[in-house]
């Protein structure tokens, strides 16, 4: 047999084999992923200041304070801000607050709704304890109007019931009648509620690339605090004494990261003995 030929066979063993080990690594990274959101592990998390000043400007509102949520978020972003609308949520339910909701973005009335239908409790009223407006065109202009007109803004609310009809609204006319807006997105709400409002305190929400941005908004005073990402979603969940989807997606995440990270480890000691034959040199055998 050529020499040739022998080098062609070793090459197509060692690549049968490396894809055996790669398919391996596939399938441990998937279970890595979906055990930990099935059966979160609860993989010890930090809470930075940050979020506990969040929670803490929350759960210092006196009872039954009107409670002001933006559902901005897309679909395709949703996933990474969830936590924390969810978290935000069961606080301001747990804490016997009304609810009203609003949506500047096309996807948010959806979205509200699919949350409105899991976390509100069936003893609830609607149209006294929480109401959903539905959908707010216009962007900052139909931010600034709704700010300062609720009634002369949004004439129906997201089922068509005449505003005027329902008794929370008889305490939401404008900016001032909300006492905390959690505004998912909330650049717009910065722009035009931040330099006008009096006692109403903003809470913003953004994927976790934002965080340095939400800093620098809230050093200037135009919003009070902000629960960015995944992360400080599941930090706030923990603070609330429910973890769910944020701390599940934590540990999927750290999992994974640990799956990839030894994977790589091991592909790189694997390839670095080959390259100067240590494994050969181990086994006693002659290295060219």
């Amino acid at each position: 047999m050529m020499r040739e030929d022998v080098e062609t066979g070793e090459i197509e063993r060692r690549l049968r084999r490396w894809e055996k080990i790669r398919r391996v690594l596939y399938i441990v990274l998937l279970a890595g992923i979906i055990i930990p959101l099935v059966r979160p592990i609860g993989i010890p998390i930090t809470i930075w200041e940050q979020t506990r000043i969040a929670y803490d400007i929350a759960e210092a509102l006196p009872e039954n304070s009107m409670v002001m949520f933006d559902f901005q978020m897309d679909v395709m972003g949703y996933p990474e801000s969830r936590p924390a609308v969810r978290a935000w949520m069961r606080q301001t339910i747990s804490n016997k607050h009304r609810i009203a909701i609003i949506c500047s973005g096309t996807d948010g009335p959806i979205l509200a709704e699919i949350e409105l239908n899991s976390l509100i409790p069936e003893d609830w009223i609607y149209g006294e304890d929480y109401v959903h407006l539905g959908f707010l065109p216009g962007g900052e202009v139909g931010i600034s109007s709704f700010i300062a007109d609720i009634w002369g803004t949004v004439k129906r609310d997201y089922y068509g019931n005449p505003v005027e009809d329902l008794p929370i609204m008889k305490d939401l006319k404008n900016l001032d009648s909300i006492d905390l807006l959690f505004a998912n997105r909330g650049v717009m709400w910065i722009h035009q509620a931040s330099p006008i409002r009096k006692d109403t305190k903003i809470i913003v929400s953004h994927r976790y690339m934002v965080v340095t941005g939400d800093i620098a908004y809230q050093k200037a005073g135009l919003i009070d605090g902000f629960v960015d990402g995944v992360r400080m979603g599941s930090e706030y969940e923990l603070l609330i004494g429910r973890p769910g989807i944020g701390v599940a997606t934590m540990d999927a995440m750290s999992i994974a990261c640990l799956i990839a990270f030894v994977g790589t480890l091991i592909a790189n000691v694997q390839f670095y003995s080959e390259k100067y034959g240590i494994i050969d040199k181990i086994r006693g055998k002659k290295v060219k």
